[in-house]
């Protein structure tokens, strides 16, 4: 398997598989603009908290991470021509345990998988078996509420909060330590590049530049909005999607100094991909721009204004890929934005991000627990978690 971006050898079909999460309310058109603009202002906060954390690629053949059910994540191997099994799953009844939601993208790493849960714990678990590590004494618990996914240096995860803060755990025993205490809210992932690590920030409208060993800021460029979106890195540019309805350029060589803006229309949820020169953007107005990483010239753009983009895009074989929050799911070619094909998925809505398999097609992991696989050259569902 490949992760979002990469590209992918044609499948077959496959059988089905279903993962049960709660159903989510379904909220009326006016009263998801109201909680996003709430959103956008850094005045709500995650009251019932589910969890929109993606699959994860299990580095083996056809297998994958998913979270299954609330608080539980499973080891699930889909194979061709046989009915997709679960090879773990942690926690078992026998734990007594409720990991809650997750919002995090579990970290894989060499043999350890590394859950982070809204609640503030995370957890390391072996990723043959599903059972946590004799490493450490037990999770770590950061104290504080987790939406970002972390980032690992090899030696470090690199956790962020929403209370702000940046904490480090090493891996090898589970000992935390702070970084930085900052203020305003962390819903971006973290992103690690060389010896730096770089925030996002929901309420202070800031992107900073941390240093991954000492903790100390390096710099930090204001936002006219804020920003909930994965950061994307194209050479010495850091592509920043941000609610002031525009894409950044911030060249890091030059301390975080703004490049080059594009107005794009909407709010960035989604993260930017990255293809060579070119950026992908995706919008919560229905957008879908392609542009110059280095410019941020744009060179098409696709609109559905009765869309909202929220999980981010895959480009396999020239398709560019994109999922709606209302389970439309649209195929453009990549090198001009026409649309060539559209499909829905009835009665379900996607907001975690896709993955791309090996086998062929687009995995996306549905609000309501279904596994559908998405064809990119013609768009043709395989539902591999229809029903209960």
């Amino acid at each position: 398997m490949k992760h979002a971006g990469g590209a992918t050898a044609h499948g077959g079909p496959t059988s089905t598989f279903h993962v049960k999460h709660h159903r989510r309310l379904r909220i009326p058109f006016l009263a998801g603009v109201v909680a996003l603009s709430l959103l956008a202002a850094g005045c709500t906060q995650l009251a019932q908290p589910e969890g929109w954390a993606p699959p994860v690629d299990a580095e083996a053949a056809s297998s994958i991470f998913v979270p299954v059910e609330r608080g539980t994540i499973a080891l699930v191997e889909i194979t061709d021509g046989g009915a997709p099994s679960e090879r773990w799953r942690f926690p078992t009844e026998a734990d007594e345990l409720d990991l809650g939601a997750i919002y995090a993208t579990p970290v894989l790493q060499g043999d350890r998988l590394y859950v982070a849960t809204h609640g503030g714990e995370v957890y390391a678990l072996n990723a043959e078996t599903g059972r946590p590590v004799e490493d450490w004494a037990g999770p770590v618990d950061v104290g504080e509420r987790i939406v970002a996914t972390p980032a690992f240096n090899g030696e470090r995860l690199y956790v962020a909060t929403e209370q702000g803060n940046l904490v480090a755990i090493e891996v090898a025993n589970g000992s935390v330590s702070t970084l930085t205490e900052g203020e305003g809210r962390i819903w971006s992932p973290v992103t690690l590049h060389e010896d730096t690590l770089f925030l996002g920030n929901l309420d202070e409208r800031r992107v900073r530049a941390v240093s991954k060993s000492t903790g100390d800021i390096v710099w930090e460029q204001p936002l006219a909005g804020s920003t909930a979106a994965g950061f994307a890195l194209a050479g010495d540019l850091l592509i920043v999607g941000s609610f002031d309805r525009a894409l950044h350029g911030l060249d890091l060589a030059a301390g975080g100094e703004e490049r080059w803006r594009l107005d794009v229309g909407g709010w960035v949820m989604a993260q930017p991909l990255i293809d060579g020169d070119t950026v992908y953007a995706l919008t919560t107005r229905g957008g879908v721009i392609a542009a110059s990483a280095s410019t941020g010239e744009q060179h098409w753009q696709f609109l559905d204004e009765e869309r909202q983009f929220r999980s981010r895009p895959v480009l396999v074989d020239g398709t560019l890929v994109a999922a709606a929050k209302d389970g439309t799911v649209i195929g453009l070619d990549a090198a001009t934005g026409q649309e060539r094909w559209r499909q829905t998925l009835p009665d379900e809505e996607i907001e975690a991000d896709p993955l791309v398999l090996d086998a062929g097609g687009v995995l996306y992991l549905t609000n309501d627990g279904d596994l559908v696989r998405i064809a990119p050259a013609d768009g043709a569902i395989q539902r591999i978690g229809a029903g209960t």
